[in-house]
């Protein structure tokens, strides 16, 4: 099996975006500093950031890459974050009109599960749900990506099988089913392409993510 997903630096950069870098925001200072110019190639024009590097938007400095053009706040997004049982205001996503024929990847990612922070960091949990409504012709991948370290906690149909699940890595890449992104989350409810449901069954994962600097 081929170890090649998504853009996993694409990943950083919209953990950059959801902590305040870029991402069309006004130039700072006096010296008109943008944020993020070493890893996503920021430019202050005209008072604004606009960014320059390979695999990312030029006005709004999210990824773009592979088909997985990052976008905010859309309702064709697969999965759906949520924190103290509300929707979060601001998500990022992508899902890609030509998807991996081989595999079903689908990508969360999250700044951290709880607004309390600790030093040593803490895990907290966070619960993702998978949703489906028929039968996958794919094996499912799902890729589980955080800043602050997270326990992940899956409730899975009975009748669908995780492939394999992938604690976020750099340097890796490929196409993707989808993305979703928020800054704080501790539940998410995915929905699979065509997959079928019977019943809940709970697979704990008690992994503490490492942290990963940009």
């Amino acid at each position: 099996m081929r170890t090649s997903w998504f853009a996993f630096g694409t990943l950083i950069a919209l953990i950059s975006c959801l902590t305040g870098i870029s991402c069309q925001r006004k130039c700072r200072g006096s010296t008109n500093y943008c944020p993020g110019s070493r890893n996503i190639k920021a430019v202050c024009v005209g008072g604004y950031c606009y960014c320059t590097g390979q695999d990312y938007d030029y006005n709004t400095c999210l990824p773009d890459a592979y088909g997985c053009k990052i976008v905010e706040n859309t309702d064709a997004a697969l999965a759906k974050p949520q924190y103290n049982n509300q929707q979060q205001k601001t998500n990022y996503s992508c899902t890609p009109v030509n998807s991996s024929t081989q595999y079903e990847v689908h990508i969360l990612s999250v700044y951290e599960a709880e607004g309390i922070h600790r030093r040593p960091p803490v895990a907290n949990d966070a619960t993702v749900n998978i949703v489906s409504d028929g039968k996958s012709d794919r094996p499912i991948i799902l890729v589980l990506g955080s800043y602050e370290p997270v326990n992940w906690i899956l409730n899975l149909p009975a009748n669908i099988t995780i492939s394999k699940v992938i604690l976020t890595s750099v340097q890796r890449f490929g196409v993707v089913t989808s993305f979703t992104g928020t800054y704080k989350a501790d539940e998410w409810s995915l929905m699979l392409s065509n997959s079928s449901s019977s019943g809940i069954e709970t697979l704990f994962l008690y992994v503490i993510v490492d942290q990963f600097r940009y």
